[in-house]
């Protein structure tokens, strides 16, 4: 599913980051599910969801740590990321405004 541009996403409720020595996160959902985050972009966009960052930010953010990877390519890494965080239970959204999301 593509992203929606208003959309602001953070993590899901009630789910538990752990940080590890390498520099990488341990996330497990309340479900049960878990994911291990170690690459550098994926690391990056955990740590700017934290807040809750939009489609725009994400993409700005991979484009400053990645300049010769073609936008398109990191547009859809993004959203292959997002959708393994949603499909998991660990990623929440919502449309700007949403949870005193300024």
């Amino acid at each position: 599913m593509p992203l929606a541009k208003d959309t602001i996403y953070r993590p899901a409720p009630r789910l538990r980051a752990y940080r590890d020595k390498a520099g990488g996160w341990t996330l497990l959902g309340a479900g049960g599910a878990a994911l291990r985050l170690r690459n550098r972009a994926s690391v990056a966009l955990w740590e700017a969801l934290a807040p809750g960052a939009g489609r725009a930010e994400l993409e700005a953010l991979l484009a400053e740590a990645f300049p010769s990877v073609p936008r398109g390519r990191l547009a859809a890494d993004l959203e292959v990321f997002l959708a393994q965080l949603r499909e998991a239970g660990l990623l929440d959204s919502g449309s700007r405004g949403w949870r005193g999301h300024e």
